[in-house]
């Protein structure tokens, strides 16, 4: 199941069964994806979405490294390099 806030979820509907807790599986922005920038020297992308998410991935290792939601949204990143 895909919550609005861009959780994908593990849920077990078979109600003859015991059933087992729901787990997030997958987190994502929940809407656009209003900017996004590329580090230079790491693997790295940020993205900021329309839902006030900032998200820094590892493209290489094809992984979520963190992930920072704020109360209001962006509108465009920059990175400074060093």
């Amino acid at each position: 199941l895909k919550d609005g806030l861009g959780g994908i979820w593990y849920c077990e509907l078979n109600p003859r069964e015991e059933q087992n807790p729901s787990y997030k599986l997958y987190s994502c922005h929940g809407g656009k994806i209003v900017a996004s920038q590329v580090s230079s020297t790491l693997p790295l992308l940020v993205t900021l979405g329309k839902d006030g998410k900032i998200s820094v991935y590892d493209f290489e290792a094809k992984m979520l490294l963190m992930q920072k939601e704020f109360d209001k949204a962006g509108i465009d990143l920059i990175w400074f390099y060093l």
